[in-house]
């Protein structure tokens, strides 16, 4: 019994054993696995940053050559405008002797409205030329003058995100552009892009009322803004309040009373000195500030000087 006992304890602990190694072989298979998925799981994110990375490359790539295609054609437009006398016209005295500068200015707005309209109305794809551009200016006067609309709210508001000022800017541009292409060129009754006055009735209804709506969006912008610090730093309120300059616009009245009553009594001998000369005209000035409603602007100085004097 003894040795029968024996034998089983040794059968039970190799049995022991090999249940031990079984597990420790299926630990390390389960570890390999692991591993190999980990790696499977690497490779495969090393793939998909490397697709990313590729994707983002060629989208950084056809931006540059949209931005690229973009400035060339805008250049182009700009050019040729340009060279059929476009700044040459407003900047004579024909053409209100306008500046350069803003002539410039406007020839752009004008080159980026004629590409965005031709982009949102044309469906064949095609690219804006020099050759084309005239003859889609006349178009969009006569035919699709609703763009100009979808242009100010689509383009500028959303896409630009540009304030109701600056458009209503571009629109004054804009009206600029439209009469030079109908009376500041110089082309025949003949000319494919000849347009006349009556054609152009439907356009400026247009550009009247939507420079009516962005004008009351501009002062209603503006008039939200009317804080009691703006107003004083437009200087269109006195930084010390308008009471205090009514206050010091008061205690002069018994000085200038004096001088007055000095004056009327002994004329011959009564000197006027520069200090109460600048002391009445400023007086005057801010008196008139401190009582009326409109034109207070500058009241800023006025006080300052006001004050000097009453020492």
């Amino acid at each position: 019994m003894i040795i029968t006992d024996g034998r089983k304890e040794e059968d039970d602990d190799d049995s022991e054993e090999e249940e031990e190694e079984k597990k420790e072989e299926e630990r390390n298979l389960n570890l390999l696995f692991d591993m190999e998925e980990e790696e499977e799981e690497e490779e495969e994110e090393e793939e998909e940053e490397e697709e990313e990375e590729e994707e983002e490359e060629e989208e950084e790539e056809e931006y540059r050559c949209d931005v690229d295609t973009y400035n060339t054609t805008h250049d182009a437009i700009y050019d040729h405008i340009i060279s059929c006398g476009f700044v040459l016209f407003f900047t004579s005295m024909i053409g209100g002797s306008r500046s350069e500068a803003a002539m410039k200015t406007a020839l752009s707005r004008l080159t980026s409205f004629l590409m965005w309209t031709w982009s949102a109305c044309d469906s064949n794809d095609r690219s804006f030329t020099p050759d084309v551009c005239f003859t889609w200016f006349k178009t969009v006067l006569c035919d699709h003058y609703h763009t100009i609309g979808d242009y100010c709210s689509v383009y500028l508001e959303t896409v630009k995100g540009v304030g109701a000022s600056t458009i209503y800017n571009h629109l004054c541009d804009l009206s600029l552009a439209f009469s030079w292409f109908s009376l500041g060129r110089n082309v025949s009754h003949h000319d494919a892009t000849y347009i006349h006055q009556s054609d152009l009735f439907g356009v400026y209804q247009i550009m009247k009322n939507l420079k009516r709506s962005y004008k009351v969006a501009t002062k209603k912008v503006r008039g939200g803004k009317k804080t009691m610090t703006h107003l004083q730093h437009t200087l269109r309120a006195p930084e010390g309040g308008l009471v205090e300059m009514i206050r010091v616009v008061i205690s002069f009245i018994p000085r200038i009373t004096s001088w007055y009553n000095d004056l009327i009594s002994n004329p011959p001998t009564f000197s006027l000195t520069k200090q109460m000369y600048d002391t009445v005209l400023q007086l005057v000035v801010c008196s008139m500030y401190v009582t009326t409603v409109n034109g207070r602007v500058s009241g800023k100085y006025i006080s300052q000087h006001i004050l000097s004097f009453q020492s």
